[in-house]
């Protein structure tokens, strides 16, 4: 079939995808919404990470088909994604990672007296440098795993600019 290799290619690469379309997604809408809005972005957030989990665990358990179990996308003899059962049970271990960090995220906003949206999309693309790193046939896709998830963490470990430690630690772990 001629469509069928696009579609392998798009099944294989979905567990990475999703987090990174949704976290784009997040990234657009968080400054369209006014501020009494931006307390749904939560619940928008959760849902969103709860389906990054769903995603590799219906391809998991829908592969069913007698297909190998190494598929990878990419152009042939250059593939650069893996489409495996490991690679899918860490992505979905690094989708829960990020839905517990999320749940427990209001509470320490609220304590340390700085919220900010912006934290959102940076989760989704952490967990996007995640699937990256798991689920790759080349060792440069390993580093760019590696730097989508390094550049959302010291985003996130210093988001909170007016703290002088926040911004400390931030640099810290820059350099």
């Amino acid at each position: 079939m001629p469509g069928t290799d696009l579609l392998l290619d798009l099944r294989a690469m979905m567990p990475t995808l999703f987090p990174a379309v949704y976290g784009l997604l997040l990234l657009i809408g968080v400054p369209l919404l006014r501020r009494e809005d931006q307390r749904w972005l939560w619940y928008i957030a959760v849902g969103g990470m709860f389906v990054c989990a769903l995603v590799p665990v219906s391809l998991l358990y829908t592969w069913t088909d007698g297909l190998d179990y190494t598929l990878t996308a990419g152009i042939a003899g250059m593939e650069m994604v893996r489409f495996d059962p490991l690679a899918l049970w860490l992505d979905i271990m690094f989708a829960l990672a990020g839905l517990m960090a999320l749940l427990v995220m209001p509470t320490y906003l609220t304590r340390a007296e700085s919220y900010r949206s912006e934290i959102f999309p940076l989760m989704f693309f952490a967990v996007t440098g995640m699937t990256i790193m798991v689920a790759t046939e080349s060792l440069v896709m390993i580093f760019i795993g590696l730097e989508v998830l390094s550049i959302a963490l010291y985003v996130m470990t210093g988001i909170m600019r007016d703290k002088e430690s926040s911004v400390e630690a931030a640099l810290k772990y820059f350099l």
